[in-house]
Protein backbone atom coordinates (compact mmCIF):
# COMPACT_ATOMS: atom_id res chain seq x y z
CA UNK A 1 0.00 0.00 0.00
CA UNK A 2 2.94 2.39 0.37
CA UNK A 3 2.76 5.62 2.30
CA UNK A 4 -0.91 6.30 1.61
CA UNK A 5 -3.39 7.88 3.99
CA UNK A 6 -3.24 5.19 6.72
CA UNK A 7 0.53 5.51 7.07
CA UNK A 8 0.30 9.29 7.22
CA UNK A 9 -2.56 9.11 9.70
CA UNK A 10 -0.63 6.74 11.95
CA UNK A 11 2.38 9.05 11.82
CA UNK A 12 0.26 12.04 12.87
CA UNK A 13 -1.25 10.03 15.68
CA UNK A 14 2.20 8.87 16.77
CA UNK A 15 2.44 11.61 19.38
CA UNK A 16 -0.23 9.80 21.41
CA UNK A 17 0.83 7.26 23.94
CA UNK A 18 -0.51 3.71 24.14
CA UNK A 19 -1.17 3.15 20.46
CA UNK A 20 -2.88 -0.03 19.32
CA UNK A 21 -3.39 -1.70 15.97
CA UNK A 22 -7.07 -1.78 14.95
CA UNK A 23 -7.88 -3.97 11.96
CA UNK A 24 -11.20 -3.09 10.37
CA UNK A 25 -12.98 -5.40 7.94
CA UNK A 26 -14.81 -3.58 5.17
CA UNK A 27 -18.03 -4.59 3.46
CA UNK A 28 -20.16 -3.54 0.50
CA UNK A 29 -19.50 -0.05 -0.87
CA UNK A 30 -16.61 0.62 1.55
CA UNK A 31 -14.78 -2.43 0.20
CA UNK A 32 -15.60 -1.55 -3.39
CA UNK A 33 -14.51 2.09 -3.15
CA UNK A 34 -11.20 1.30 -1.44
CA UNK A 35 -10.57 -1.93 -3.41
CA UNK A 36 -9.51 -3.53 -0.10
CA UNK A 37 -11.28 -5.87 2.28
CA UNK A 38 -9.59 -4.50 5.42
CA UNK A 39 -7.57 -1.57 6.70
CA UNK A 40 -5.37 -1.10 9.74
CA UNK A 41 -5.27 2.06 11.85
CA UNK A 42 -2.91 2.74 14.73
CA UNK A 43 -4.89 4.61 17.34
CA UNK A 44 -5.05 5.36 21.04
CA UNK A 45 -5.92 2.45 23.34
CA UNK A 46 -8.72 2.18 24.28
CA UNK A 47 -10.77 4.26 21.88
CA UNK A 48 -14.50 4.87 21.73
CA UNK A 49 -16.44 3.39 18.84
CA UNK A 50 -17.32 6.92 17.69
CA UNK A 51 -13.69 8.07 17.75
CA UNK A 52 -12.64 4.97 15.83
CA UNK A 53 -15.25 5.71 13.15
CA UNK A 54 -14.18 9.36 13.02
CA UNK A 55 -10.54 8.30 12.66
CA UNK A 56 -11.39 5.93 9.81
CA UNK A 57 -13.23 8.62 7.87
CA UNK A 58 -10.45 11.13 8.56
CA UNK A 59 -7.95 8.66 7.09
CA UNK A 60 -10.21 8.04 4.06
CA UNK A 61 -11.99 11.35 3.37
CA UNK A 62 -13.20 10.13 -0.04
CA UNK A 63 -15.65 7.93 1.88
CA UNK A 64 -17.14 10.77 3.92
CA UNK A 65 -20.51 10.63 2.11
CA UNK A 66 -21.02 7.22 3.78
CA UNK A 67 -20.06 8.34 7.29
CA UNK A 68 -23.49 9.12 8.75
CA UNK A 69 -24.95 5.73 7.85
CA UNK A 70 -21.92 3.48 8.48
CA UNK A 71 -22.10 1.26 11.56
CA UNK A 72 -19.29 -0.34 13.51
CA UNK A 73 -19.76 -3.91 14.70
CA UNK A 74 -17.52 -5.15 17.51
CA UNK A 75 -17.43 -8.90 18.13
CA UNK A 76 -20.56 -9.36 15.97
CA UNK A 77 -22.64 -6.70 17.76
CA UNK A 78 -23.32 -3.14 16.71
CA UNK A 79 -21.34 -0.77 18.91
CA UNK A 80 -22.80 2.26 20.64
CA UNK A 81 -20.80 5.49 20.09
CA UNK A 82 -19.54 5.48 23.68
CA UNK A 83 -18.45 1.80 23.74
CA UNK A 84 -14.72 1.35 24.28
CA UNK A 85 -12.88 -0.70 21.67
CA UNK A 86 -9.61 -2.53 22.25
CA UNK A 87 -7.13 -3.83 19.67
CA UNK A 88 -7.72 -7.47 18.83
CA UNK A 89 -11.51 -7.22 18.80
CA UNK A 90 -13.25 -8.31 15.62
CA UNK A 91 -14.13 -4.98 13.98
CA UNK A 92 -16.40 -4.63 10.96
CA UNK A 93 -17.52 -1.47 9.19
CA UNK A 94 -20.94 -1.86 7.61
CA UNK A 95 -22.07 0.88 5.24
CA UNK A 96 -25.65 1.42 4.15
CA UNK A 97 -26.88 -1.48 2.05
CA UNK A 98 -29.98 -1.97 -0.02
CA UNK A 99 -31.69 -4.99 -1.41
CA UNK A 100 -34.76 -7.02 -1.12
Amino acid sequence: MGAGPPALFAARMGAMQNLGRYELQLFASLRERLAMDRVVLELQVPISAQNLLDSFFEAYPQLSPLKQATRLAVAQRFARPEDLVEPGFELVLIPPVSGG
